[in-house]
């Protein structure tokens, strides 16, 4: 639903998911839905993953850019 890179990022860096839901502040279990496109992730915490994976909003979130430019 809401393709996104999150996953492939995360394993670039050799993160698990719950290392990366601890360093973006969020439980596992509320990023689980977010990594797996199922629930588009709320404005602070875009900003917190882009910048803990490293990349912009519009690179881990490229359908959802493309959808705002619309």
């Amino acid at each position: 639903m809401f393709p996104n890179t999150i996953r492939d990022r995360r394993e670039a860096l050799n993160l698990s998911q719950s290392q990366l839901a601890r360093l973006v502040g969020v439980s596992s279990q509320a990023l689980w839905p977010v990594e797996a496109g199922q629930r588009p992730p709320w404005p602070a915490l875009r900003k917190r993953l882009a910048s803990t994976l490293g990349c912009s909003e519009s690179e881990l979130f490229p359908a959802e850019t493309a959808s705002a430019r619309k």
